[in-house]
């Protein structure tokens, strides 16, 4: 029913879903469609997050911020089309605020803010989650343009370095690597 709501969403938007396109699209009786979920809400949160819950397990594999940074293009290359409907959510979703606040989360647990620097943690947080996003959006928009790897070399220079240099520090002992340096 995942595969099944993304493509509606796709194709009609948020406003013209109906559980009948669903359940019509997916093969699945009423019944089972309401033993699972009780409106479609329900199911784009659980396929979203199933989703970043698929993004965060692969990120936990790789050895370095740098490789982090090359697995999430490809993961997004590979699901492009949920991510599609992470950003065409309005800016004032429900789900796009949940899914704001588990990258805020994320962020916190791997950053700390400089002692050095004048901006506050939150600023720093809020303005790493919020560029990330418009970044992945461009990036969506330009998909066949660039390779997942050039799109994290990209992402990697004007975000994470961006936000390393001046306001935070990653909380891990894993090191930033530049994208010329790939010997991590």
């Amino acid at each position: 029913m995942g595969d099944a709501i993304v493509s509606l969403v796709l194709e009609r938007g948020f406003e013209n879903l109906t559980v009948t396109a669903l359940r019509e699209r997916a093969n699945v009786g009423r019944a089972t469609f309401y033993r699972h979920y009780k409106t479609l809400d329900e199911l784009l949160i659980d396929t979203l997050r199933n989703t970043m819950r698929e993004l965060a397990e692969r990120l936990r594999q790789e050895e370095s911020m740098y490789a982090e940074t090359v697995a999430l293009f490809r993961f997004v290359q590979e699901n492009q089309d949920r991510f599609r409907v992470i950003i065409a959510l309005p800016d004032v979703h429900p789900i796009r605020d949940m899914l704001k606040e588990a990258a805020v989360k994320v962020v916190i647990e791997r950053w700390e803010a400089r002692s050095t620097s004048p901006v506050p943690m939150n600023v720093s947080v809020n303005h790493l989650v919020e560029s990330s996003y418009v970044f992945l959006r461009w990036h969506l928009n330009n998909i066949n343009d660039h390779t997942p790897e050039q799109a994290a070399d990209f992402y990697f220079d004007l975000i994470i370095r961006g936000a390393e240099s001046r306001a935070l520090s990653l909380r891990t002992d894993r090191h930033l690597h530049s994208p010329g340096n790939h010997e991590d």
